[in-house]
């Protein structure tokens, strides 16, 4: 007599060997989803990281921008023309 899973779609000879089967099977699945969870929570954490480490940036170069505009304010004119010459194509 064969014995059919409904888990793993197969045919089996005995009983005992189509629980086993569906027991490794579902210890299968759970290991699939362990991982994938694993790997999603792995996939937010980069992202997180990505957007830390570019809001940084931003703030860096937007503290340059406030500094060298101070400067050219207080110090020198050839300043204000190079901030000028950078604004105007984005250099």
């Amino acid at each position: 007599m064969k014995f059919y899973s409904e888990k793993t779609k197969k045919f089996y000879d005995t009983a005992e060997a189509c629980q086993e089967a569906e027991t490794d099977y579902e210890v299968e699945m759970i290991e699939r989803r362990k991982k994938a969870e694993a790997e999603k929570k792995k996939l937010e954490q980069k992202l997180e990281e990505k957007k830390r480490r570019r809001q940084e940036v931003l703030d860096a170069y937007n503290e340059y921008h406030k500094l060298a505009e101070a400067y050219s304010k207080d110090y020198d004119e050839e300043a204000s023309a190079f901030l000028l010459f950078e604004k105007l194509f984005n250099w």
